[in-house]
């Protein structure tokens, strides 16, 4: 019955108006406002996150340009996106829509390690790759896991992240060259896609959260008003 109760508060529309009623809108939204229609930015949010009982949830979600669509059906509660296009590609009638979005969450023996996504349209799944990579084979944190300088598939070559202060140097890029690989150079910030991930330390208990540091974002813990850990 306790958690019935708690499922119920959590989901109640009393909550969800009194968290409505604390967000803070940076750009103010006037009916025929054109010039909202044209705003640029990213496409898709990515959040991972976890509560006290071991619920974790990674979601990555694309609505286009400013706010999608702009358009919500009432009673449902959320916006609908405003593109087909863009990276996701031509569509034909009957197609399913195509996406790179890849939630995911990293097992080890039936716990979990990483829970993770990130927005950056085709380079969701390179992002997220590099990062499992960093940390699990190469054995880097995942703070510095997610902050490594990435590579992904280029043509015949490979693409190298190589902007200042997070990206390959121009040694190693030369080296790899050496090797007879064809390497274009990708100066660019947040061109590898944009990380928010968490990490369980199963022999500590306690979650790490991180914000990729090549793009906005943050993480954040759950601040305690009561009992409990």
């Amino acid at each position: 019955d306790g958690v019935e109760d708690r499922a119920d508060e959590l989901t109640s529309k009393a909550l969800a108006a009194e968290r409505a009623a604390e967000i803070n809108f940076a750009v103010p939204v006037g009916v025929g406002d054109e010039a909202l229609f044209h705003l640029e930015g990213s496409h898709t949010t990515h959040l991972s996150t976890a509560d006290a009982h071991g619920m974790m949830v990674a979601l990555t979600q694309t609505l286009g340009p400013s706010m999608g669509s702009k358009v919500v059906t009432p009673g449902l509660g959320f916006l609908y996106a405003s593109t087909l296009g863009g990276y996701l590609g031509e569509m034909q009638p009957g197609e399913r829509a195509r996406s790179f979005i890849c939630p995911l969450m990293v097992m080890k023996d039936g716990m979990p390690v990483l829970v993770l996504g990130a927005a950056g349209g085709g380079m969701i799944p390179v992002a997220v790759v590099n990062a499992i990579v960093h940390f699990v084979d190469d054995g880097l944190s995942f703070p510095e896991a997610v902050a490594a300088p990435r590579i992904a598939p280029a043509g015949v070559g490979f693409s190298m992240e190589t902007h200042t202060g997070a990206g390959w140097s121009g040694d190693l890029v030369n080296a790899v060259r050496a090797l007879g690989l064809e390497i274009r150079e990708t100066p660019r910030e947040a061109a590898f896609g944009r990380i928010h991930g968490i990490r369980f330390n199963a022999e500590t208990g306690r979650w790490e959260g991180v914000a990729d540091p090549d793009w906005e974002g943050s993480a954040l813990g759950a601040r305690h008003t009561g009992g409990g850990h």
